[in-house]
């Protein structure tokens, strides 16, 4: 697992392939579910230049980065395909559970196709319906069609495999990065989701 705060760390992912427009698909090419691999800090204190998604599963609106704005925001993408994102799936579950309503923190589970159904929105769908309910999973997904908000993080912090999560904070800055799964990544998560949750809180008073 990649971890790029304060510690880094090992990354275990997933390999593949995306056909999108050749603009994105330049900034992807080399995106893998991770095995082992060094790390290197980057990504942090970058800012996305724009985020557009779609509901895929449980409802909800279109993401757009205003809407964003003003929140702590945990971003993860991951794809039903992916072993490591089957496994870290779960825990991002029991964050959404533990912390959705609580005040200004949102988190945007982005399901990703794999390499054999590119784009193809209706094959997402099913697969992820199976996993989430196969996993007892009720959180909502969305999709990010033709990879634009993947090659967003790309060009920001860089997109090297599955499963990716960022965190930022309310100024939609990058605070945190895991590229890949490692046990305990999730409480690193907490942690920081919980830190900057307080900076917020504090500056605000």
């Amino acid at each position: 697992m990649k971890l790029h705060t304060l510690i880094p760390g090992r990354k275990i992912g997933c390999r593949t392939r995306h056909v999108m427009s050749v603009a994105t698909a330049a900034v992807l090419a080399g995106a893998i579910c991770w095995g082992c691999a060094p790390s290197k800090p980057v990504g942090i204190g970058g800012t996305l230049e724009l985020v557009d998604l779609r509901p895929l599963t449980g409802g909800g609106k279109p993401v757009s980065l205003a809407d964003l704005r003003g929140s702590v925001v945990l971003l993860n993408f991951w794809g039903p395909w992916c072993p490591p994102c089957r496994r870290e799936l779960p825990h991002i579950a029991e964050i959404y559970e533990s912390r959705h309503n609580e005040a200004g923190f949102k988190l945007i589970a982005v399901s990703c196709s794999s390499p054999n159904d590119p784009d193809d929105i209706d094959v997402l769908r099913d697969n992820t319906v199976t996993l989430l309910k196969k996993e007892h999973i009720d959180m909502p997904t969305y999709a990010d069609p033709g990879g634009v908000t993947r090659g967003a993080v790309a060009r920001a912090a860089g997109f090297e495999g599955y499963p990716t999560t960022l965190i930022l904070d309310c100024q939609g800055v990058i605070r945190g990065l895991w590229v890949g799964y490692e046990p305990g990544a999730e409480k690193e998560m907490g942690a920081l989701i919980t830190r900057l949750l307080k900076n917020d809180s504090e500056e605000k008073q």
